[in-house]
């Protein structure tokens, strides 16, 4: 069951990050995927942070229109780097949570705009890519507290089934 329910999870999120559009009348959506691989990589370390980032990074790079592996190698370094930290945070407080969402969703957008900028790939409009980099912040942000909360829930959840003692 505990094999399942975080590839399920993933896809759930997915669907959700896709149809955002639909759902909300914005130009930009949040990267559920990504919350989702930090809240995993506090929770399971940096090996599995960084094979998680890897493999949510690969669906997304299979996935979307953007520079292809871009997702793969951004997401395995957060899952590694985020699980690597996990001891030194609080990473059962979700304010913790939000401003490593904050920092990690700035500092992705940054390199994303470097990268662009060697590849010299339609960065003309400084102003709308960062208004759209603003808003990806800000639509992550919102979504952080959910998000932690859905998967703590699960992981209650999980933790109860796979404990006998816990109704003791």
């Amino acid at each position: 069951m505990r094999l399942l329910i975080w590839p399920f999870l993933v896809l759930i999120l997915l669907g959700v990050q896709s149809t955002w559009f639909r759902l909300f009348n914005s130009a930009q959506a949040p990267d559920l995927l990504l919350l989702f691989v930090l809240v995993y990589s506090l929770d399971a370390g940096a090996k599995n942070g960084a094979i998680c980032g890897f493999c949510v990074g690969a669906l997304q790079d299979v996935l979307t229109l953007s520079l292809f592996g871009f997702h793969s190698m951004t997401r395995l370094l957060v899952g590694f780097f985020v699980g690597a930290s996990r001891g030194s945070v609080f990473k059962d407080r979700p304010t913790t949570f939000v401003m490593l969402v904050g920092i990690t969703s700035i500092i992705i957008k940054v390199v994303y705009i470097i990268v662009l900028m060697l590849f010299n790939w339609e960065i003309f409009n400084i102003s709308l890519l960062l208004v759209n980099s603003g808003k990806y912040i800000l639509w992550n942000l919102l979504c952080a507290v959910p998000v932690w909360f859905i998967y703590n829930v699960i992981k209650e959840w999980l933790w109860q089934k796979d404990n006998p003692y816990y109704h003791l």
